[in-house]
């Protein structure tokens, strides 16, 4: 079956439950969802199999906000989901703009909300990180950090001075969920649903008809129910957990129980096109095409199979959700830095997805800004994520967002953000019929996302890297024009964690004209030392340009303007505006914008290392 959701049962014969995410489990977990179950996991597709959300050996810090609004108390419908950016924008009408992306193949609205104080300029022309969650349906997690890190900025603007700073200088456009009709199929019909709802590109029964047999109410908190019987003795010896070396051999039987709810309620799954099909029940599921393979970038390289889970789609930007990220992305030319958000591995993704061999000429820039990602997630319960090149350090992936980002100039990461066993819980069954019984629940839906109660926890871990991606948005200012001595000084400033190439010119208005380039500015101030008797009692003109130094696919921004007049009492601007320079580092903890390397890289690299040097291009010391 394309979704595997009823786990045969044999697949159970090779039950493990001592697994764990491979060399870096420093203590063993209590929790069932974060045991690497070996006989179930491998034989059911899993986006990055063996790589689980780690907990850590002791208490971490989290300072979950008691104000936290109602809708992280669970899994929100695409509606309500609109409903709380609709109230965002009302409570914070200077800080925020509603937009719609597009429209999902079902005809739901692909929603988002821009970020950025209106107050200090149009939020448009500033340099912008791009954020959106739940390409993927069952990933459902990742909508989530999207919309508490877009209400967290917003409520805490005016009183954290990070956050303040952020939308001042910043802007940020969200789209919490890529897949809304996915996301509601997931809550309702199907925890195993990860593609779109595209009813014309999968026949999975191959009996000629589209989607007629799909789940019937096995969504978000129902699991598939196996009674595993052992003989007496075994059971006498291990009373608490059968499951430990050997147990094996003294296995009798394994009983499927079928779909139930929370509390053991049946949830009846029905032969929806009476075909009594020997592929079994649910055996043509609603949809679709993986939207994260759809985007034109090495898009003919991916799965062309459309049963498969990956299945690229039938063309190139043939979906609409995939086409209304393209649009908005491309008609919002400020954005330098993209994050696109998962779940099914705890991971942070960087280019390349297609490929284990093409110059990635950016890759000390993703290896820094990665590896601070390791040292900023560990907090609230786990160990820091892991970073990898994607498909050095766990697969190939043609076609994904990430890529095509990466291709338009900008910086772009998929941090993989929660992952736990298929295995939601085992228990000893109370039935007196069954005295030397187990019985063992498990649910896609638990794989990829955490309880209804620890949504919070999970998405108040990530917010700390998501601030750090979005502080490391290159943003350049013409921070003052002082006299000192016999010097005009010009400052010019980068508060972000990403150098950039700055471009200057001042010229009088008698026609004298002065130039510098400055390359690898960043987190810091450049001063320019300009002879003070040329601009004395002259008006003059300063201009700037900003590029970035990406190797593979530079881009100019931010073009910036000063008029203004020297005299012997000081320098007066007469149009524009000077931003005075903050240093945004110190709000990332140790390290500032680096994470320390013996520390932070061995054991949190994933896969193949790189292979290059940590170091920026043109750093200016």
């Amino acid at each position: 079956m394309r979704h595997a959701r009823i786990i045969p049962a044999a697949a159970l014969l090779s039950l493990l439950l001592l697994g764990g995410a491979p060399g870096r489990m420093q203590s063993p977990p209590v929790d069932m969802r974060f045991q690497w179950i070996d006989g179930i996991e491998n034989q059911v597709y899993r986006e990055a199999p063996g790589v689980l959300s780690r907990p850590a050996p002791a208490d971490t810090p989290c300072d979950i906000p008691s104000d936290a609004p109602a809708i992280f108390s669970g899994y929100p419908t695409s509606a309500e989901v609109i409903a709380f950016l609709d109230s965002l924008n009302a409570a914070h009408p200077d800080l925020s703009e509603r937009f719609q992306a597009g429209v999902s193949r079902q005809g739901r609205p692909i929603a988002g909300i821009r970020l950025g104080n209106e107050g200090s300029g149009d939020p448009d022309a500033r340099p912008a990180l791009y954020l959106d969650g739940q390409h993927h349906a069952r990933e459902a997690i990742a909508k989530m950090a999207v919309l508490y890190t877009v209400w967290w900025l917003l409520s805490r603007y005016g009183q954290d001075p990070i956050a303040t700073r952020l939308l001042d200088t910043r802007t940020v456009y969200a789209i919490p969920s890529v897949n809304p009709d996915g996301n509601d199929l997931w809550l309702t019909t199907d925890f195993s649903q990860r593609r779109n709802a595209n009813p014309t590109c999968c026949d999975d029964d191959w009996d000629g008809r589209l989607d007629e047999d799909p789940a019937n109410g096995m969504g978000w908190g129902t699991f598939q129910l196996f009674r595993y019987t052992f003989d007496a003795g075994w059971i006498a010896a291990h009373p608490d957990n059968p499951f430990v070396p050997g147990w094996e051999s003294h296995l009798l039987s394994i009983r499927d129980l079928g779909v139930v709810d929370d509390e053991d309620h049946p949830v009846p799954q029905l032969d929806d096109d009476h075909d009594s099909s020997r592929l079994g029940l649910n055996e043509d599921p609603i949809g679709g095409v993986d939207l994260n393979r759809n985007y034109d970038a090495h898009w003919e390289l991916g799965e062309s199979n459309p049963i498969r889970e990956t299945y690229r789609g039938p063309a190139i930007w043939s979906e609409p959700e995939s086409r209304a990220v393209r649009d908005w992305v491309l008609a919002h030319a400020n954005v330098l830095v993209g994050v696109s958000l998962h779940s099914g591995a705890d991971v942070i993704l960087h280019p390349w997805g297609w490929s284990q061999t093409a110059p990635l000429l950016d890759g000390m820039v993703y290896e820094r800004l990665a590896r601070k990602g390791s040292q900023l997630t560990e907090g609230c319960g786990f160990l820091g994520s892991s970073h990898a090149w994607t498909a050095r350090g766990l697969y190939l992936a043609p076609g994904t967002t990430m890529d095509w980002l990466y291709g338009q100039g900008v910086y772009a990461f998929i941090p993989e953000i929660y992952s736990a066993s298929l295995v939601a819980k085992f228990r000893r069954d109370s039935d007196p019929a069954y005295p030397a019984s187990f019985l063992v629940y498990s649910s896609l839906g638990v794989a990829f996302n955490p309880d209804d109660s620890e949504i919070l926890q999970v998405c108040e871990r990530w917010r700390p890297y998501l601030l750090y991606l979005l502080a490391a948005v290159p943003s350049p200012a013409l921070a003052s024009a002082e006299i000192e001595g016999n010097a005009l000084v010009i400052r010019a400033s980068n508060d972000g964690g990403i150098p950039i190439a700055l471009a200057l010119e001042a010229a009088t208005e008698s026609g004298q004209t002065f130039s510098a380039e400055v390359n690898g500015l960043r987190g810091r101030e450049f001063a320019w030392r300009l002879p003070l008797e040329t601009f004395l009692e002259h008006t003059a003109t300063l201009t700037m340009t900003a590029t970035t130094l990406m190797s593979s696919f530079p881009r100019d921004f931010s073009p910036t303007t000063l008029r203004f007049r020297a005299s012997e009492e000081g320098v007066e601007i007469l149009e524009g505006n000077a931003r005075p320079f903050v240093p945004l580092h110190s709000f990332f903890g140790e390290g500032g914008w680096d994470a320390d390397s013996r520390r932070w890289e061995q054991g949190y690299h994933f896969g193949e290392p790189i292979g290059y040097r940590l170091m920026f291009p043109f750093v200016l010391n």
